[in-house]
This record gives structure tokens, sequence and C-alpha cells, in this order.
């Protein structure tokens, strides 16, 4: 949990740090928006043995692409949160899976994701890059995730829906196993540990 005290660049490199102590060698990296962004800044000082990103927040200069959002400093995410609000938000979950994201919601300080979207540095990875796109993404439009990933030399694959569907819409367990196969594919012998790292912000 990052504290709210922190200032917003400082909180974004206490997680780099952390997460840096605290993963194996040349491990394969999978980030979705946010998370995304941060294992893209890792893949090259952890050598990674792969890198799978989700509709990442991009880094500069393709951050300068991303349409403009107003963000206030700490939104209630979590406070404000309602059924209906979730499924406008999120419109391929079914009742059952809306409830249960509903319940989910916590608050996050949007200075934070303010900060991430203001552009931030990389070192190019040379592993092998899988990018998944969604169609209908108003967080990161489709066409910012396929001119990085063009730039990376990264494999892209387009699916439909929002920013969030491929976690939570109802093909993301389809998804999660072509990823894997595409992982299995492109390094053979790796595997996928039960275990990960949660970053959450708030």
């Amino acid at each position: 949990m990052l504290s709210p005290w922190l200032p917003d660049q400082d909180a974004l490199a206490a997680v780099r740090g952390a997460l840096q102590a605290s993963l194996p060698p040349a491990p394969v990296l999978v980030g979705a928006s946010l998370g995304g962004l941060l294992a893209l800044q890792l893949a090259a000082p952890l050598a990674a043995a792969a890198l799978i990103l989700v509709n990442p927040l991009p880094p500069e200069p393709w951050s300068q692409l991303l349409p403009a959002r107003r963000l206030e400093h700490v939104p209630d995410w979590g406070l404000r949160a309602s059924l209906s609000g979730t499924r406008r938000a999120i419109p391929e979950l079914d009742p059952v899976d809306a409830l249960a994201v509903f319940r989910g919601w916590r608050d996050c300080s949007s200075a934070l994701l303010a900060h991430a979207r203001s552009g931030q540095v990389f070192d190019t990875p040379s592993c092998p890059i899988l990018m998944i796109a969604s169609a209908h993404d108003a967080e990161v439009p489709a066409a910012v995730s396929a001119a990085l990933a063009e730039a990376l030399g990264a494999g892209l694959l387009r699916v439909p829906g929002s920013h969030v569907a491929p976690l939570l819409g109802p093909a993301a367990g389809a998804l999660a196993q072509h990823a894997l196969g595409w992982l299995r594919r492109t390094v053979p012998g790796s595997s996928v540990s039960p275990s990960f790292r949660r970053v959450s912000a708030g």
C-alpha cells in the first residue's frame, strides 16, 4: 500500500524499488494499465525473460498521445462506487461479476496516476514482448498501444472491449490462455508461478 503522504514521483519509485527487490532473476513480467508502465520500466533492469503488456499507460513520448483527463487529487473511488456506475464503466461484465467488481473498488491517489500519465522514461528491453490492446479503450486508445508496440518491436494482439475488458470481461480466461500459449512458444521452458505481486495505491 502506498502512503498518501509520499510525493507521487517518490511513490512510483518506491513501487519499482520494492518490486525489483522481490522479483526473481529474469522474471516474466505481466502488467496492465499503470502496472504495464511499471513492468515496462522494470523489464530492462531485471533482464526480464518476457513481457506481456495489457493496455499499459505509455511512457514518454507516447504519453503525449493520451486523451486529456482531469483527475481529482484523491478521488474516493471506493466510497463513491455504485453498482450502476460499475456496470456503466465496464459494460462487458455479467451481473455476478459486476457485483464482485463493485465490492472490490478501492480509493486510489489520482495524483499518482496523473504523474504516471505525464510521461515516464524507460530503457528499452531486449526480451520478447506481447502487447494486448483493447479496441474501445477510452483510457489508452488502441492506436497509442499500437504505436508503442511498433516502437518496441512487440507482437500486437487487438481485442474487443474496454480498458479493463482483458482482465474482467467474459473473454478474460481465453485471453489469459492465449497469452500463456504465446509465452510457452516464445520462451521454451518458461513456467508461470501461482504467486504474484499486487500493487495498490491509496
